[in-house]
């Protein structure tokens, strides 16, 4: 209370003509003051600047409330799903029990991780596999410090370190991967190592079907753990009859005229080193060309990035994020339906303390037109947490409309919103055009309803050697039609095929595990048909640009590659016959799907030629195998072919066949990249 006193005394413009006897007297109002606060039943309103001034500064003087006992919820996420979910949970158990419990949720890339035993109580775990079993970026050190702390307690019979701590697990992955969820699956299995107790089994979603239907599985009956266990002390604080408030996090934005500021940020996000997703590097495009023939009937863009001033570097077999941008029609549509011009100047602020965790804030303003470009994911399926937020905006609106609105939005309507929205995979601008009454104010907009528009990964098809500063991208352009009927062009592809020389485009290096043997001499097969190439080519760079460099002798080196006409899709077919003519390639093997009456694929290829290629890899050999391409159907047919391969070589069964590849898995000798 004093150093309040002395606060106001040293702030406030009357403090120097008091003499000791005011003072005393102020500083005795003061306390008198907070007495008659903190037992009072009623809050007396003070309206003169002066007892503003006492009212606000009462705040830490009041006498503290019982401690409450804290929840946390950790996320780990590539794409955002992981951190919905994480919210979502804690604003279902904030509305039962926030009167008991403090609940917090965080990424494990800002949790500090030696906090987990001695904080932790009760705590909800929510992470995403990255590609074929890595953990995601923001969850790399936590990955790695549960892993490695694990393995000490279970190597050193040492203490359990998270005893007392209770826990539940949803991994998030893809089933087209061999590795389903396997962060989530190892977080569990760590967590039961250190001494934690499981409050219920772990959920797995799977975003090759319907993730958000797996979430809500899953919490159902987590919450009915909850209850049984009675985790939070007691009865919630509302009845389950109760109508629950639907919490709307949002943006603070101040809304400016066309032409009100004369310094816009072009960008939603700030420039930085290139080596995170938090920190992308705004390339220069050097170059842009279409890599299909004439007379194809698709398309596939070949950009290069000048990635010269950041500190981005890379390895050959990296991925690229790129942030980028919804199409001008898109943008103009989404506008239209808030019902603001697109050179609207927009300031954007985060509501006192962030409780909600939203996103960073842009640097400066930015148009509505900038703002829905990069940051608004309007064309993915739309989820239904989102839809019952977007109901809300539109709770008033009467007749026909607003009934179906509500009813989709309702417990009731579960089967009647899986038809229209989850089996068509409706996106959110299918829904708002459905619903034009609809007119969610601008910091719920992008608070809460519009997904962020995620980073799209690139395998790199550049070596390092020949282009360290140098960033190049094989895509290929989707122009699909959809359940609904809409013409879906993929965001991130159209963008990339729009680019021109000296376009800027938000990028990062990520790292991965595909990696060329270390000696130039070790055999190498790389399986890679379409765009699954992209990689390979920046092996084939960098083996290259390695042997000129050492003048070494390169090992034997066999590319599959398949497309559906040599006059159509061959793409990069000067670079390949050129590097098969020099012996950076010793043996192309080409599969055309479309060129004759049956279909020849690279399986095909590869069965073709399975004595040779299993004597290069079996498990006694050096040699690494390589797979990237389209996870569904190619990569679990090559897979199918090496373990039929196996087996005939050991003259054993289809197990025997598993496990003497799984031998090359566990060595590292065979490697996916698979999407």
């Amino acid at each position: 209370m004093q150093d309040v006193a002395l606060d106001l005394l040293g702030r406030h413009p009357i403090a120097p003509s008091l003499g000791l006897a005011s003072i005393a007297l102020l500083v005795l109002s003061l306390a008198l003051f907070f007495w008659q606060k903190r037992f009072s039943l009623k809050s007396t309103v003070l309206a003169d600047s002066a007892t503003s001034l006492l009212k606000t500064s009462t705040t830490g003087a009041a006498a503290p409330s019982a401690e409450k006992s804290r929840v946390a919820f950790l996320y780990g996420t590539q794409t955002g799903t992981a951190e919905r979910f994480a919210k979502q949970l804690k604003s279902d158990l904030q509305q039962q029990y926030a009167d008991t419990h403090e609940f917090v949720v965080e990424d494990v890339e800002d949790y500090e991780h030696e906090e987990l035993f001695p904080k932790e109580k009760l705590v909800f775990l929510f992470v995403a596999t990255y590609g074929d079993g890595d953990p995601t970026d923001s969850a790399i050190k936590f990955n790695k410090w549960l892993t490695e702390t694990a393995k000490a307690a279970t190597e050193d019979d040492g203490p359990q370190l998270l005893t007392g701590v209770k826990f539940s697990v949803f991994g998030l992955g893809n089933k087209q991967y061999e590795h389903f969820a396997a962060m989530g699956k190892r977080v569990n299995d760590c967590m039961l190592q250190l001494g934690a107790q499981e409050v219920c089994p772990r959920g797995d979603g799977d975003d090759d079907e319907d993730i958000d239907e797996d979430f809500e599985k899953w919490k159902e009956q987590l919450l009915s753990k909850v209850e049984d266990q009675k985790l939070f002390g007691g009865e919630a604080t509302h009845s389950s009859t109760e109508t629950k408030a639907i919490s709307l996090p949002a943006f603070e934005i101040q809304v400016l005229q066309p032409g009100a500021s004369d310094t816009l940020n072009p960008h939603m996000m700030a420039s930085g080193n290139g080596t995170t997703a938090q920190s992308p590097y705004l390339g220069r495009v050097t170059t842009a060309r279409e890599l299909h023939k004439p007379d194809s009937e698709r398309s596939c863009y070949h950009v290069e990035l000048d990635m010269t001033g950041s500190a981005a570097s890379y390895e050959a077999g990296d991925h690229v994020g790129i942030y980028v941008e919804n199409e001008p029609d898109i943008v103009g549509r989404v506008c239209r339906l808030l019902q603001h011009s697109p050179d609207t100047v927009l300031h954007f602020k985060h509501p006192p303390g962030n409780p909600d965790r939203l996103a960073p804030c842009p640097a400066g303003n930015v148009t509505l037109r900038t703002a829905v470009a990069q940051w608004t994911d309007v064309l993915s399926p739309m989820r239904k947490a989102a839809f019952v937020k977007f109901a809300e905006c539109g709770k008033d609106v009467q007749g026909a409309e607003g009934e179906r609105l509500r009813r989709l939005a309702g417990p009731d309507g579960k089967q009647e919103f899986a038809g229209y929205i989850q089996q068509p995979q409706r996106c959110l601008l299918e829904v708002m055009e459905a619903f034009p009454s609809v007119h969610p104010p601008l910091g719920i907009f992008f608070g809460c309803i519009a997904p962020r528009l995620q980073p799209r990964f690139y395998s790199l098809s550049s070596g390092p050697g020949p282009n360290p500063k140098s960033l190049h991208v094989t895509c290929a352009v989707v122009n699909d039609i959809t359940p609904t009927g809409r013409t879906h062009k993929g965001v991130g592809s159209t963008w990339l095929a729009g680019m021109k020389p000296d376009d800027k485009m938000p990028s990062f290096v990520r790292r991965s595990t595909f990696r060329l043997p270390r000696q130039l001499d070790v055999p190498i097969v790389m399986i890679g048909p379409g765009t699954g190439l992209a990689p390979f080519r920046g092996f084939l760079q960098q083996r290259a640009w390695l042997q000129k460099k050492s003048g070494k002798e390169l090992g034997p080196a066999h590319l599959f590659f398949g497309c559906r006409k040599r006059d159509h899709d061959f793409i990069y077919e000067e670079e390949l016959e050129s590097y098969a003519s020099n012996g950076v390639i010793s043996h192309l093997h080409l599969a055309f799907s479309r060129a004759g009456p049956e279909k020849d694929y690279v399986q095909h290829k590869l069965k073709e030629q399975a004595d040779e290629i299993w004597a290069l890899i079996k498990p006694e050999a050096k040699g690494h195998v390589y797979v990237c391409g389209d996870a569904k159907q190619m990569a679990k047919d090559v897979h199918r072919e090496l373990v039929e391969m196996a087996r005939l070589a050991c003259g054993g069964s289809a197990s025997d066949g598993e496990a003497a590849v799984q031998k090359l898995v566990d060595s590292g000798r065979y490697q996916r990249d698979v999407w």
